[in-house]
């Protein structure tokens, strides 16, 4: 139906008209009176005027009816957004706000029309900081976000750069949601008690049964305590399963549950003295971010091993998307008399020798190879090339003094050692037909050669080594390493796997001599770091004609040595009690640096020795650390080293000032009471 409004206008349009035809009809034709004029000129002129002012009054309803449609289409968008919890504002080239929806004015109750945009992101996140999230905007990305907290609550601003808007939204729910569903996510680990197999050989049932009490209450107290179920699979080994809400719990705690059964045992073993000497402490891997439930165990399984490789009483912690982390290390595992591992691994090297294929093999040692290098490569070059007919090299560019006067003797001088330098000759030697062993260091970027292992076959490689691993090894299979941090040097473990090779080969006087002097080096002539099997190894060695004299003579310094050294810790620094710090910028041989910090630590009341010194000929500082029941090697990994529980050493190409400065962070960050290993800045 028409409006009226509408209906009057056409009407009065169309009297006006006919007039107007009529009026101008008359004039034609020359029809018209004075009289008819005034009338018909008084009717245009009202007609007119009338027309005016209702075609005025139309357009003003009908901008006034726009005008509300208009207010109340933004009113309704306005709460929509708002029901919403979304806002929008907008800023000009000044980067100063023009306008602001309602949600953003009743949310952050202030209303920063016309002031500028940093202005108003610093009132909202509480953070001087965060205008500087502006300054970073990527000019050729229109969409930017930003998260920040108000008031107890999660926004989301999202800048569109663009178009001059930023579209701020409460993500509360989605944030508490994302938060829950990630606390809430499964995490495997493994447990297994360090030593099992050699307490079982040595400790009845009934304390067998108490030390399995002992674990099984410290994890009884964490299923009291946290989302937390366990199950043991075989004797002294578990398998767990919580969340990660428990699991940064316990890590907040540095894993205490698991390093207070020591204690716990102590409190458990009053009455039996032979229990209260056990040193009761666990391996334990876990597993985090993975999806697939067995790439987890799997992950967790290769934790633990770790774990176990760096000498127990410690937490690995295995992350999709994180660097591992280590946790304790407080305490050096006991060795256990068991050669059933160094039997398991002399079978699989005898096997590969036996292989037809393996034309050729190559062994590395660490970078400025010492004395227990060249015992080990000396000894398997000789078992490679006398027992199986293959040619074997020894790899190596850089090794110390002592070394260096070794080779010049005439008595080590042998066809059975071959030292080649050229990389290039290396590279050339090494394919599908090479047989590998990295000895004394687990990790190739520690060689000579760090792309030694280029065109190598995964399963053509071993690792005999006696140092505790940095991460996990996945350069080669499980089965070909063999990694004891219990050893007193990797020239033990080759002679315990000549000694199982008896039968089939007999071990030259030279290479015996080789690795006598290997472990008499190692164990700073039998005064640190002996088992046992140490003894039992050297007594073997002895008895095939090394010399216990040859070795002490070989590791014989001069007097200006002497001089030397005494003169580099003679004001060491005390960084805490106990641990002192001594360095200088004279160029030294490697294992001068050793000797200093041997020599430091036969002070009473030191607990660990470290010196710093620059390598003779190269642009590199060597860090040497020795301990006395305390993990140096931690605080070697925390500035690029490594190595052995009471034995480190890390090298630099930084300043001697700032490698000093780190090294100190590095010492007062940790000590008997390890924490997270990982957390060194």
């Amino acid at each position: 139906m028409i409006n009226k409004k509408y209906l009057f206008l056409i009407t009065f349009l169309v009297i006006f008209v006919s007039f107007t035809v009529a009026f101008v009809s008359l004039v034609f034709l020359n029809k018209i009176t004075d009289m008819l004029m005034a009338i018909f000129s008084g009717v245009m002129v009202f007609s007119f005027a009338g027309a005016l002012i209702i075609f005025l009054f139309v357009l003003s309803s009908y901008s006034y009816s726009k005008h509300l449609v208009y207010d109340s289409f933004h009113h309704l968008i306005d709460e929509v957004m708002s029901n919403n919890n979304l806002g929008i504002l907008i800023y000009d080239v000044d980067m100063r706000i023009i306008w602001m929806s309602k949600y953003l004015k009743n949310t952050f109750k202030e209303d920063y029309t016309s002031k500028t945009l940093n202005s108003y992101l610093e009132f909202i996140t509480s953070d001087k900081h965060s205008a500087d999230f502006l300054s970073k905007l990527d000019v050729n990305n229109n969409s930017s976000n930003l998260e920040f907290e108000y008031e107890n609550t999660f926004y989301e601003a999202q800048f569109w750069y663009l178009n001059n808007i930023v579209v701020i939204r409460n993500i509360n729910v989605e944030k508490n949601y994302k938060t829950n569903i990630f606390q809430k996510r499964s995490i495997v680990g493994e447990i297994e008690m360090d030593n099992f197999q050699l307490y079982k050989s040595i400790y009845s049932d009934e304390q067998i049964f108490k030390l399995n009490k002992v674990l099984i209450d410290s994890l009884n107290t964490c299923v009291n305590n946290y989302d937390f179920i366990y199950r043991q699979y075989s004797d002294g080994k578990f398998i767990i399963f919580t969340n990660e809400e428990s699991f940064q719990a316990l890590e907040k705690g540095n894993f205490h549950e698991f390093f207070k059964i020591k204690n716990n045992l102590d409190l458990s073993s009053k009455d039996d003295v032979n229990l209260l000497d056990a040193k009761l402490t666990l391996s334990v891997g876990f597993a985090r971010g993975w999806e697939n439930l067995k790439e987890k165990l799997e992950s967790a399984k290769k934790a633990l091993v770790v774990a176990q490789n760096r000498g127990g009483d410690q937490v690995v912690v295995n992350s999709f998307n994180e660097p591992t982390k280590y946790f304790g290390s407080n305490t050096e595992i006991l060795p256990t008399s068991s050669k059933t591992k160094i039997n398991f691994i002399t079978n699989q090297l005898k096997e590969k020798l036996q292989d037809p294929k393996i034309e050729n093999v190559i062994v590395y040692g660490h970078q400025h190879a010492d004395l227990d290098v060249i015992g080990s490569a000396f000894a398997l070059c000789e078992l490679a090339r006398v027992k199986y007919k293959k040619q074997a090299n020894l790899f190596m560019k850089t090794y110390d003094s002592t070394v260096a006067r070794m080779l010049s003797l005439v008595k080590y001088k042998t066809k059975d050692l071959k030292i080649i330098e050229k990389e290039s000759t290396a590279k050339k030697n090494t394919d599908s037909n090479t047989l590998i062993i990295i000895v004394d260091t687990s990790n190739p970027q520690r060689t000579d050669y760090p792309d030694s292992l280029a065109n190598a076959k995964k399963e053509n490689i071993f690792i005999l080594d006696h140092h505790r691993v940095a991460g996990s090894i996945n350069f080669c299979y499980e089965k070909n390493t063999y990694i004891d941090t219990t050893a007193s040097s990797t020239c033990e473990i080759i002679s315990e796997i000549l000694y199982f090779l008896e039968g089939e080969h007999n071990i030259s006087q030279v290479a015996a001599q080789h690795l006598l002097n290997g472990i008499y080096l190692d164990t700073s002539q039998f005064t640190k770091s002996m088992t046992s099997r140490t003894f039992q190894a050297a007594a073997w060695l002895e008895a095939k004609g090394a010399k216990a004299i040859y070795a002490i003579d070989m590791l014989k310094i001069n007097f200006e040595t002497k001089k030397l050294v005494n003169e580099i810790i003679k004001n060491p620094i005390e960084v805490k009690k106990g641990y002192f710090l001594a360095y200088t910028k004279d160029e030294l041989d490697n294992d001068i640096i050793s000797i200093a910090a041997d020599e430091m630590l036969k002070v009473r009341d030191r607990f660990a020795s470290f010196v710093i010194a620059k390598l003779k000929n190269t642009n590199k500082y060597k860090l040497s650390a020795r301990g006395i029941e305390t993990n140096v090697q931690i605080i070697c990994e925390a500035v690029g080293g490594g190595g052995h529980f009471n034995t480190a050493a890390a090298f630099s190409e930084e300043e001697l000032e700032v490698f000093v400065d780190n090294t100190i962070m590095a010492i007062t960050s940790t000590g008997k009471e390890i924490k997270n290993e990982s957390d060194f800045n």
